[in-house]
């Protein structure tokens, strides 16, 4: 497969991280923000943008 996307987690960058193994919700600053599951590495979350589009 050819990849069109890389994915890049950026410094100091959480707002869809957290420490549970499972994705999910948080409420942040009145609104939901999605949640990736804490194992997910930059090899998985490619793999994801380049299989999604």
């Amino acid at each position: 497969m050819i990849q069109k996307w890389q994915f890049e987690r950026g410094d100091g960058r959480y707002k869809h991280r957290w420490q549970r193994d499972e994705a999910g919700f948080q409420e942040q600053a009145g609104a939901y923000v999605g949640k990736c599951h804490s194992s997910i590495d930059v090899d998985v979350a490619a793999a994801l943008l380049n299989a999604a589009g």
